[in-house]
């Protein structure tokens, strides 16, 4: 065996090793993010699909240069059977990328319903809480009275000195105190209208599909079924193709 055909057999082992590399660390990444198992949890799909997207061009650059160093070195055959063992299992990363794009919008609405439920919530208790702190400070007939049930409601403080100066005057800056704190909860707890919910939901899928249908072509271009001589990408065409004539 001479030099010149000794050197692309190295290079495309190399190039296969690379490939191994990126296919194992894609595989860290998802096995990972899988614990704790809750697949019927809106959250839980939402990071897997995000973990899919945002680490899924390992395993697509991994076949690319599987796909090229089978290329370098078409008589070797274990670099040969690798590649066609690689390029089947593909077929389900498309697959998988392609049904990503409807569960990611389902998981996004339902988790946007669970944070704004969770707000409304939130927001209601807030409420009733402030309502409270205002009945006490009306039916209140001494300091001395303000001071218990505030401290038992974690209300605004009492000081000593409060207490000696005038009834109306200290229900007057208790009422001042709870109406601050009560703006300051509404702006911390936001509960988001319908359209808002709508536009996040929309946002947030049309940027999952993007990156799910370009990651689903990618690999679709470098997967083939058995005894088929086109990538899965050129069958669709052709399919398309026949369909327009």
């Amino acid at each position: 065996m001479e030099l010149l055909d000794v050197i692309p057999i190295i290079s495309s082992r190399r190039l296969g090793s690379v490939a191994l590399a990126l296919f194992a660390l894609f595989l860290t990444i998802l096995v990972g993010s899988l614990l704790p198992l809750d697949p019927l949890n809106a959250g839980w799909q939402l990071r897997q699909i995000d973990t899919l997207i945002t680490s899924g061009a390992f395993p697509l650059v991994g076949l690319a240069l599987l796909h090229l160093a089978a290329d370098l070195a078409p008589n070797d055959q274990r670099i040969q059977n690798r590649r066609h063992f690689f390029e089947r299992w593909a077929i389900l990363a498309v697959l998988l990328f392609v049904f990503a794009i409807p569960v990611h919008a389902s998981a996004s609405w339902k988790q946007q319903h669970k944070e704004v439920a969770e707000h409304a919530r939130q927001l209601s208790l807030a409420e009733a809480r402030f309502k409270e702190l205002r009945q006490v400070v009306e039916q209140a007939s001494s300091g001395e009275e303000l001071q218990r049930h505030f401290a038992v409601l974690d209300g605004p403080t009492v000081g000593a000195e409060a207490l000696q100066g005038n009834l109306a005057g200290l229900k007057e800056r208790l009422n001042q105190q709870i109406d601050i704190s009560h703006q300051k909860v509404m702006r911390q707890v936001t509960v988001k209208s319908d359209l808002d919910l709508i536009w996040s939901v929309v946002g947030a899928s049309l940027r999952n599909a993007v990156a799910s249908l370009a990651l689903a072509s990618g690999f679709a271009a470098l997967s083939r079924r058995p005894r088929s001589d086109f990538s899965l990408l050129r069958e669709g065409q052709n399919a398309w193709e026949d369909l327009g004539s």
